[in-house]
């Protein structure tokens, strides 16, 4: 298992500088799809203090507290006009009330809000023009690796006892292959992404 932390870690980084070296390109890219490269920063993150520091509840709670509030503000704020600083600011405030709260119902009902959100913008983009539709595979993307997280966290909850189930001892290993396939599949179209 910690090979496979350490591939995705690798994946990662190497993702994030290439975003680095895009953006230095096409700044634009940033302000229309700050939601895209805010997941995989945080995806980073989570990949890095889980290898680092070991899978322990505490940085599962933070992730499912920013998660979803990176995804749905600011596809909010691109839609309303919002500035930038407000912008954090917000994503802040309900990653720290969903943090202080920290229930399973309501970070439930916002990862089914990010997905109703990614859905959203996944049929704005592939009903837009020709550079728009170049955009929607890694939507798609993520929004398969968020559906993924969602399954995964709700089977968890639920603390369903499967003794010698097959489905329950494939399930980490089904759920890590649909991430590691999303991050080669990312790094396949992010530059079609920028440079489009």
């Amino acid at each position: 298992m910690i090979i496979y932390h350490i591939a995705e870690l690798v994946l990662l980084t190497l993702l994030i500088i290439r975003i680095g070296y895009y953006l230095k390109y096409n700044t634009v890219i940033l302000r229309e799809n700050l939601e895209l490269l805010l997941y995989i920063i945080l995806i980073f993150i989570d990949n890095f203090v889980t290898l680092f520091f070991g899978n322990n509840s505490i940085s599962t709670i933070i992730f499912d507290s920013l998660l979803p509030a990176v995804i749905i503000i600011p596809i909010i704020f691109r839609r309303l006009n919002f500035k930038r600083p407000f912008l954090i600011f917000t994503i802040l405030s309900i990653s720290t009330f969903s943090l202080i709260l920290n229930s399973n119902i309501y970070n439930y009902i916002l990862y089914l809000l990010s997905i109703v959100f990614f859905v959203y913008v996944l049929i704005c983009l592939a009903t837009g023009s020709r550079r728009n539709r170049m955009k929607t595979p890694l939507y798609l993307i993520f929004l398969v690796d968020l559906l993924a997280i969602v399954i995964v966290q709700q089977i968890q909850v639920l603390n369903i006892k499967w003794d010698n189930s097959i489905f329950a001892i494939k399930s980490d290993y089904i759920a890590l292959t649909i991430y590691m396939t999303n991050i080669v599949l990312t790094h396949v179209y992010i530059r079609r992404y920028f440079t489009n």
